[in-house]
């Protein structure tokens, strides 16, 4: 254009340079919406991720009734865990068998003795599987009759929401971490995005596992009498007044978005002042605003 003296204010008919300036811009177009839409598949994973954890923290807080059953769920996927380490396979060995014990008796402070003399049925690691299990929970529902079921189910409550939130916490940390450094995938002629998920999903897994574990721990330690009642209670009621805010997909409830109603008709500021002075209102009351 500067060779042809061309101005800056002078208007181009041209419908060659239209039509580059028109394939230029699509092309930036599409290259930013790629962009946009890659990042929305990165974040998807996390919120998918989210949306798991949100459901076992609204069950903990709302389902009264269901608290008993959860703990038991996680007693019993914890064993299987145990189990598929340390048994991978059908047949049992007296090795293996001694790992078991060891792992539970860490687990849930019962002595192996207690364990060997449960008279387990070694046939095969299925069973032996069930009756570790049954065995457990039957310990756990002993303990649960022994002392005031409220206050226990108030903190087992407290201990699932604190271990879940910690656990939730570095997750995220981690991920962070992941999605800096999976770019570098590429030069190793695998999809970023591809091992991204595969990496999340394998870190998923782990946090889960994890925090059965801790859950299962820390309830057959509890020492409920360190636990106050009324801090407990005021605990419960912070946790339902964040998710009074927040839906499962962790967006804000529609409740939260509806905009302030004025009260009041709007001033403008070339009108009279309301206060009676008669000047214009960006001149009097209006001046600080």
């Amino acid at each position: 254009m500067t060779r042809l003296g061309m101005q800056e204010d002078e208007i181009i008919e041209s419908k060659f340079v239209s039509r580059a300036i028109e394939r230029a811009q699509e092309k930036v177009e599409k290259h930013n919406f790629e962009i946009r839409k890659h990042l929305i598949e990165y974040d998807d994973v996390l919120n998918q991720q989210r949306t798991v954890i949100y459901d076992y923290r609204r069950s903990i807080l709302f389902e009264e009734d269901g608290i008993y059953d959860l703990v038991r769920d996680f007693m019993a996927k914890t064993i299987q865990d145990i189990f598929a380490v340390e048994v991978p396979t059908r047949k049992i060995r007296s090795d293996q068998v001694e790992a078991v014990f060891n792992s539970l008796q860490l687990l849930t402070s019962i002595p192996v003795d207690a364990f060997k003399q449960a008279g387990f049925r070694l046939d095969n690691s299925d069973q032996f599987k069930r009756d570790a299990i049954n065995f457990v929970l039957e310990k756990y529902q002993l303990y649960r009759g022994q002392g005031d079921v409220e206050r226990i189910q108030m903190a087992e409550k407290w201990l699932m929401l604190e271990t879940i939130d910690q656990a939730w916490k570095q997750h995220m940390v981690n991920i962070d971490h992941l999605k800096e450094g999976i770019g570098l995938r590429g030069w190793g002629q695998k999809n970023p995005l591809i091992e991204y998920k595969r990496e999340a999903f394998d870190m998923f897994k782990d946090m889960m596992v994890d925090i059965r574990r801790d859950i299962v721990r820390h309830i057959f330690h509890l020492n409920v009498e360190q636990f106050n009642a009324r801090e407990l209670e005021a605990k419960r009621e912070k946790e339902l007044d964040k998710l009074s805010m927040i839906s499962g997909d962790g967006s804000v409830n529609e409740e939260a978005r509806q905009p302030v109603q004025r009260a009041e008709p709007k001033v403008g500021r070339n009108d009279p002042c309301p206060c009676g002075s008669g000047k214009k209102y960006k001149k009097c009351c209006g001046r600080d605003q």
